[in-house]
């Protein structure tokens, strides 16, 4: 089984690696293009990096399991063994977008300063969130929420990649008809007002809903056929 994992994260990496790069080549080039729009207008521009990566990673996630799963099955993997090799690379894709993304924020922030560039931001959810923060927080913090993300998505592209389109956007349907409950909606404000002051358990909360995302995607995978339905 080891071998098995080791090369379905080989395969994984060699499968993303070009996605990635083309992702933050283009993001690099948006962030260059509004402080030249910024400069131009003499505006202000707030850039959250992180949103951009949770939106890529969400992407990513929902197109794993029919981009990747039928050619695991194809050379030999087992079902459940591609679901722990997707679980183990989506820990380490979260935690390795949250370093690039922190290192981006230094490289910006020391050109900012250092050019006195005041015509635009970076806005890293921590610093809006608590007064001070250390670096282990915000990759923390920031890997967490990715790889929330990242469950989420992998859970309902794996929905539907079981029972297809109809079957997979029913759920997505219902959870948004959800949201927009009084009663939902009053729990979501709540939970986004107290954030700061629970930092800590409001992350551990949101690591434990993410795993808990990841192990029910096993269960719609275990019998899934190897094409997508």
């Amino acid at each position: 089984m080891t071998r098995e994992i080791k090369a379905n994260l080989y395969f994984f990496f060699i499968d993303i690696k070009s996605s990635v790069l083309i992702f933050w080549s283009i993001f690099m080039a948006s962030v260059v293009a509004l402080l030249i729009i910024a400069n131009l207008f003499e505006t202000h521009v707030i850039i959250s990096p992180l949103m951009a990566v949770c939106i890529y990673c969400s992407i990513v996630g929902f197109f794993f399991t029919k981009k990747t799963m039928p050619y695991c099955i194809k050379f030999g993997a087992t079902r459940t063994t591609f679901h722990l090799s997707a679980s183990i690379f989506l820990v380490l894709f979260a935690i390795s977008m949250a370093l690039i993304n922190f290192g981006i924020d230094i490289i910006v922030e020391y050109l900012t300063t250092t050019f006195q560039i005041e015509a635009i931001q970076l806005l890293a959810p921590t610093d809006a969130l608590l007064t001070s923060s250390s670096w282990i927080q915000t990759i923390g913090s920031d890997s967490i929420l990715i790889f929330f993300f990242f469950c989420s998505s992998y859970l309902t592209g794996s929905i539907v990649y079981r029972f297809g389109q109809i079957g997979g956007y029913i759920p997505i349907a219902m959870l948004l008809i959800a949201v927009l409950m009084p009663g939902t909606q009053e729990i979501l404000f709540t939970f986004i007002r107290n954030f700061s002051t629970q930092f800590t358990y409001n992350m551990t909360m949101i690591s434990l809903t993410a795993i808990l995302l990841l192990s029910i995607s096993w269960l719609f995978l275990v019998r899934a056929s190897s094409r997508p339905a």
